[in-house]
């Protein structure tokens, strides 16, 4: 089934992808109207290695090139609108540079117009987010060697997406 509704795909979900999971495979191949903030580029890219990187890159290329895919650029709008998503409307401080990512991911989906699809739901309290899919990655002995192994979420209805206004 092609989705055609605009998205932002958050981190979690491209490095599910680099690392074979169907559901997150499933994501990508489910939409035909992508939208990677540079923020989560630079996220994924700089924990990619040399071959996670070269399917990365091809994925976006080809994505590209078929107008498919496309990475948003941080611009004045979302980054005056990452500031407010940053801070702590009960001090009036930010919450730091932990946060600041999420931030300008969030504020990226609004001022673009598209709804995020993360595994996170609640660090985009803020957005308009689905969360496709659920559960987590563990480390597990395998032949005497520590692998990590995708555990999906017990009950899938326990999980359903969620879309939250901002």
């Amino acid at each position: 089934m092609v989705i055609e509704k605009p998205v932002l795909i958050d981190t979690n979900i491209w490095i599910d992808a680099l690392n074979g999971l169907p559901d997150a495979l499933n994501v990508l191949n489910s939409y035909i109207d992508i939208a990677l903030s540079a923020i989560t580029y630079a996220e994924v890219a700089s924990g990619c290695s040399a071959v996670e990187s070269a399917v990365f890159e091809a994925f976006l290329q080809a994505g590209q090139a078929a107008g498919t895919v496309q990475i948003i650029h941080t611009d004045d709008a979302i980054i005056r609108l990452a500031s407010t998503f940053n801070k702590n409307h009960d001090t009036g401080c930010g919450y730091g540079k932990r946060r600041l990512p999420d931030a300008i991911i969030g504020a990226t989906a609004v001022i673009s117009g598209r709804i995020l699809l993360t595994r996170n739901a609640p660090d985009f309290k803020y957005v308009v987010h689905e969360t496709p899919y659920q559960g987590q990655w563990v480390d597990q002995e395998k032949d005497g060697k520590t692998v990590k192994t995708w555990l999906p979420a017990s009950t899938p209805a326990a999980n359903p997406p969620v879309a939250k206004g901002a």
